[in-house]
């Protein structure tokens, strides 16, 4: 179990470094680099923890980890959303925000 979690957890940072670093996918809006991550990284812990043993190898194990997996995964990122819109105005607007702080730093 342990050698899955690690699995897990290795490849579930390499999806984040690909969908968020900027390095690999350069301009892409925040919800669909989300709606990406979730989808790619939902099959695949899945597996991990298919191999690992973290559930029984019945198919409906498999349409409850994706239906809770993906439910959550919503519930959190909405929540987060609503959560710094009301707290920083929005996404935009703090990159905006940064980008002039930043610049000001610098000259």
């Amino acid at each position: 179990m342990s050698v899955g979690m690690l699995v897990a957890v290795l490849v579930a940072a390499l999806l984040q470094g690909f969908w968020f670093s900027g390095f690999v996918l350069k301009r892409m809006r925040y919800a669909t680099r989300l709606a990406g991550f979730a989808l790619t990284a939902a099959p695949l812990i899945f597996a991990c923890g298919w191999f690992a043993g973290w559930f029984p190898p019945r198919i409906e194990s498999a349409a409850s980890f994706f239906i809770v997996f993906l439910a959550i995964f919503a519930f959190v990122s909405v929540g987060y959303t609503l959560y710094f819109k009301k707290v920083a105005g929005g996404y935009q607007e703090a990159l905006e925000a940064y980008r002039k702080q930043a610049a000001e730093k610098r000259g």
